[in-house]
């Protein structure tokens, strides 16, 4: 069967075709080609968004583990420094008990008799003291050894000093030790 063209209810191959007729039907098996070619563009870039859109959603999920994984690093990083912080805390502590040792050590070697310790309250660089001297003379031997120390700046030294009944004496001595004081 032939394809019908118009109303005329005579089949193509029975009317004779002029130069317009045949111009018509090339123009519309053109425009039937073209319209399947756009359909199928449109088909082409369907497929492509869908791909892409794939794509996309991939390399969000990457970024979103990308960005998990360096704030895990950044924790981590803070935890390392803390963890080093407090390593060379407890280094700086250790070498302040070397110094304290060391600081108490000397003081014992200042004291004379005569002299009983009640307190001893040492830190870095000052020390307070509260005791009992037997006498007075017992008392200025020790203030005299702390005056003449190397280590112990002169300027810092705060006494007082109370009598009990009985004889003895009770002080409290306040010093600061020199920055670089030899032992």
């Amino acid at each position: 069967m032939a394809k019908k063209s118009s109303v005329n209810l005579l089949y193509d191959n029975l009317i004779p075709l002029d130069r317009w007729d045949k111009i018509y039907l090339w123009i519309t098996d053109v425009a039937k080609y073209l319209l399947i070619l756009a359909q199928l563009a449109l088909l082409i870039t369907f497929v492509v968004h869908l791909i892409y859109d794939h794509k996309l959603d991939k390399m969000q999920d990457q970024i979103k583990a990308q960005v998990a994984l360096l704030k895990n690093r950044r924790n981590e990083e803070k935890r390392v420094t803390i963890l080093a912080k407090t390593l060379e805390e407890l280094q700086n502590l250790y070498e302040d008990k070397q110094s304290m040792a060391k600081s108490y050590e000397y003081l014992l070697k200042l004291i004379p008799e005569g002299i009983k310790l009640k307190s001893v309250h040492i830190t870095y660089k000052s020390v307070s003291l509260n005791g009992e001297a037997g006498s007075y003379d017992a008392l200025k031997t020790f203030l005299d050894n702390l005056n003449n120390s190397s280590a112990i700046g002169k300027d810092t030294i705060v006494t007082s000093t109370n009598q009990r009944q009985g004889g003895s004496i009770l002080f409290a001595i306040n010093f600061e030790f020199k920055r670089n004081g030899r032992y």
